[in-house]
C-alpha cells in the first residue's frame, strides 16, 4: 500500500508542487482573477468620458456572468500546459518522473492543483475582486461570488436577468418555451446545480490535462481540435440513432414538452442521470490521466 499512497510522501510532494505552480503561474493568476473588475471600472469610465459624470454605464450580473465564464474558458483551457506542459519535454519531464512519489499520488495532487484548488481559487478571487465592484458600482448589483457558490437569491437573480435579456431581443416566444421559467429552488436543487458545475468544470479541465500530457506542441490548439472533432462524433452519433425526421421531430416536441415550467426546468437543475454520467466521464478521464503519467517516455 504505501508504495502506491503514503499520506506523509503525498503530503510533502503536495506542498513543493503548491509552490513551484503558485510562484510559476502567481502572474497571469493574478492578472485574470482582476481582469473583471478592471473591465467593470474601465467600462464604467467610458460612459462618464462621453457623457460625463452622470454617463456612468454599469455591467448587470448577466453581462459580467457572461464576461466571467469567457475569462474562466479561457483560463482552464491555458493552465493545465502551463502548469504540467513541460512533462513532454524531455528534461523536465524526466526530472519529474524521478520525483519519489507514486504515479497514483503524481495524478492525484496533478488533479487536485490543476483541476480543482487552483481553478476555485480563480474563482474566488475573481469573485472579490467583482465584489470591490459591486460595492464601487451600486447599479452592479448581485455580486458574482454569490452564483458562483449558488446561493439560492442569487440563482434567481441570473435566471430573471437571463430570462430579462430575452425580452429585450424580442425573444418573447421562445420565453414562453424556455429554460428560464423558475421561481423557486430548494436546497436539493442548489446541491444538484452546485454539483453539476463542479462536474462540468471537471470534465472541460480533464480535456485539457490530457492534452497537456499528450501533445508536445500546440497542446491547446490540438485540444480544442480534438474537442471539436468529439462533439461532431457525438451529434453525428445521436442524430443516426434516430430511424427517421419523424422520430427526430417527435423527440424535440418531446423534450420541449418536459422543458416547459419550473418542475421540469433544466437550466439550473439538472436530472440525476445527468449527473451519474459526469462522473463516469470524469472517471474515465481521470483513468486516463493515470495511465498517461504511467506510460510516459522519453
Amino acid at each position: 500500500m504505501n508504495n502506491v499512497f503514503n499520506l506523509k510522501r503525498f503530503a510533502t510532494f503536495f506542498c513543493s508542487e503548491t509552490k513551484r505552480l503558485l510562484s510559476q503561474i502567481w502572474l497571469p493568476l493574478l492578472l485574470f482573477m482582476l481582469s473583471g473588475l478592471l473591465f467593470g471600472l474601465c467600462y464604467g469610465y467610458t460612459g462618464v468620458l462621453f457623457n460625463g459624470i452622470g454617463g456612468w454605464k454599469s455591467i448587470g450580473i448577466g453581462g459580467r456572468n457572461l464576461l466571467f465564464t469567457i475569462v474562466f474558458i479561457i483560463f482552464a483551457m491555458i493552465l493545465p500546459s502551463k502548469c504540467y506542459g513541460n512533462l513532454t519535454d524531455k528534461k523536465m519531464g524526466s526530472n519529474y518522473l524521478m520525483i519519489p512519489a507514486s504515479t497514483f499520488e503524481k495524478t492525484l495532487i496533478l488533479i487536485l492543483l490543476s483541476v480543482i484548488i487552483i481553478p476555485y481559487l480563480f474563482q474566488l478571487g475573481y469573485g472579490l475582486a467583482d465584489l470591490v465592484l459591486c460595492k464601487v458600482d451600486k447599479g452592479a448589483g448581485t455580486p458574482l461570488i454569490n452564483i458562483m457558490f449558488s446561493t439560492k437569491n442569487a440563482l434567481l437573480a441570473l435566471n430573471n436577468s437571463s430570462r430579462g435579456t430575452l425580452e429585450s431581443i424580442g425573444l418573447d416566444s421562445f420565453i414562453d418555451n424556455s429554460l428560464f421559467m423558475i421561481d423557486e429552488l430548494s436546497r436539493t436543487d442548489i446541491f444538484k446545480h452546485w454539483l453539476n458545475r463542479f462536474l462540468t468544470i471537471f470534465i472541460f479541465q480533464m480535456f485539457y490535462v490530457l492534452g497537456a500530457l499528450v501533445f508536445k506542441k500546440a497542446k491547446v490548439t490540438k485540444t480544442i481540435l480534438c474537442l471539436i472533432a468529439i462533439l461532431i462524433i457525438v451529434v453525428w452519433t445521436g442524430l443516426a440513432t434516430a430511424n427517421n425526421a419523424e422520430n427526430i421531430s417527435e423527440k424535440m416536441e418531446l423534450i420541449t414538452y418536459n422543458t416547459q415550467g419550473a418542475e421540469t426546468s433544466l437550466y439550473i437543475i439538472p436530472s440525476v442521470g445527468k449527473i451519474l454520467i459526469k462522473s463516469l466521464v470524469g472517471l474515465v478521464l481521470c483513468s486516463l490521466a493515470y495511465i498517461r503519467l504511467r506510460r510516459i517516455q522519453h
